[in-house]
């Protein structure tokens, strides 16, 4: 297949987000396969492997969703994992980088 996206782990975060108000929506077409999802990048025609909780995270953010609402769930799914809502953050900012997520008010 193609790329992987994928982290350990996800946690809470307790500072302030400057953007949690900011909306997420999934721009590929996907397809859910229990434990992993791939995404379908049309403009580079390739697809895109997500697993562990990098899956938890892009099902969290459904058709739509705020960015801190899906963080806020990230640490109650992964509670104890400091790291989560970053890791999680850095999946999300990968996502939009490659253009199969959008951010937007």
């Amino acid at each position: 297949m193609g790329d992987e996206l994928h982290t350990d782990g996800i946690a809470g975060v307790t500072r302030p987000d400057h953007d949690s108000d900011t909306m997420l929506r999934p721009t590929a077409p996907s397809r859910d396969l229990d434990d992993w999802i791939v995404l379908f990048d049309s403009s580079t025609g390739s697809e895109v492997e997500l697993l562990g909780s990098a899956v938890v995270v892009y099902r969290l953010i459904g058709a739509e969703r705020r960015l801190g609402d899906v963080l806020a769930d990230v640490a109650g799914v992964f509670p104890g994992v400091p790291e989560a809502v970053p890791q999680a953050r850095a999946v999300l900012d990968d996502l939009v980088a490659r253009g199969l997520v959008r951010r937007g008010r």
